[in-house]
């Protein structure tokens, strides 16, 4: 099950990346900058898929808050990361990284519930 909620997580940074406002793919003509996208969206998904198997690990009770707190630092910490780093996407405006981290946040949020409801009963 793990992979099916790193899946959605993926897609859930994929789409930010690609619909947000104020944040482009430098090229798509570039395998590179495709590449950079990718392996950017599987780094932040992987790391947002990780928030309840972690919190299970250190004896932490995974509470809607503690979910909420993780993913919105991991979400919007990766957007500032990649505004001041060019990696092949840039960030035009901070408002990016606002919509950008909110929709990567919500839909962490909402993997994250559904990966507690399974494991913690």
């Amino acid at each position: 099950m793990f992979i099916v909620y790193l899946f959605f997580n993926f897609v859930f940074v994929m789409i930010a990346n690609r619909m947000a406002p104020g944040v482009t793919i430098a090229d798509y003509e570039r395998v590179v900058n495709i590449g950079a996208d990718l392996m950017f969206s599987f780094i932040v998904g992987f790391l947002n898929t990780l928030i309840v198997p972690v919190c299970i690990g250190l004896n932490i009770i995974p509470t809607i808050k503690k979910i909420i707190i993780f993913s919105v630092i991991i979400s919007f910490g990766s957007y500032i990361v990649l505004a001041v780093i060019n990696y092949g996407i840039k960030i035009d405006a901070f408002y990016g990284v606002i919509f950008a981290g909110l929709i990567v946040s919500c839909g962490s949020i909402i993997v994250s519930l559904f990966y507690k409801r399974k494991y913690i009963r």
